[in-house]
């Protein structure tokens, strides 16, 4: 199931681009009531059993920000494990911050085209804590075969920190998702190679936190 969803108030956006990357809900122009028979057939069996993309009606007004509050709790309902949105076309702001916190939802980064803002995992349920065992490891692939094992990542899974992003934050690849807690034990009893892996791997995973993602790391000495 996704973790995160986007809300798009963009009415020039490109939907399409979006789809293979999370469940999206828009505002309906017509040219996406044109084709949403099309991206749904294209992209609906990713995100199956929610939604992959529904078109908002009731009319965006004068007030964006109270339009896009307006939708959060019917999001909720239909994506029961979302713990961060992405809201595509709006920017962030104090009365936007304030709204998204009243739904437990807390700014947790901005670009030009989007703001994140996810909900703390110490208020999600069924986080699960996967456990990583240092002590012995010498090489960089110990650090990659003792996540795999413990995610259950297929045998193809790339050993780079691009393929670990590509797993852990867009998902759909290892058996284990997000949200989980990793706990590295028995940091100070690995090789050099190794701990240099293990830092590296820690601030991957504070980066894809920041994004809102809900995934953690703690090394124990």
């Amino acid at each position: 199931m996704p973790w995160q969803v986007g809300i798009v108030v963009d009415d020039r956006l490109n939907l399409g681009a979006l789809l293979g990357w999370l469940p999206v809900w828009a505002w309906a122009t017509d040219e996406r009531c044109a084709q949403i028979d099309e991206l749904r057939a294209d992209w609906g069996a990713l995100w199956e059993p929610e939604p992959s993309l529904t078109l908002i009606n009731t009319p965006i007004g004068k007030e964006p920000v109270e339009a896009v509050l307006g939708q959060i709790q019917t999001i909720e309902l239909h994506h029961p494990q979302m713990a961060a949105i992405r809201i595509f076309g709006l920017p962030d702001s104090d009365g936007l911050r304030k709204g998204m916190s009243i739904f437990g939802y807390n700014f947790a980064s901005a670009s030009s085209e989007w703001g994140v803002y996810a909900r703390p995992m110490a208020d999600l349920d069924d986080v699960q804590e996967l456990e990583m065992d240092a002590a012995g490891w010498t090489s960089s692939d110990a650090v990659y075969d003792s996540f795999f094992k413990a995610v259950g990542a297929p045998d193809w899974h790339g050993r780079s920190l691009d393929a670990l992003n590509d797993s852990i934050a867009t998902g759909g690849i290892n058996k284990a998702e997000v949200p989980y807690r990793l706990v590295v034990r028995n940091a100070s009893k690995a090789g050099a190679e190794a701990r240099k892996m293990i830092d590296r791997f820690a601030e991957l995973i504070q980066d894809i936190q920041t994004d809102g993602c809900p995934v953690s790391m703690t090394v124990l000495q």
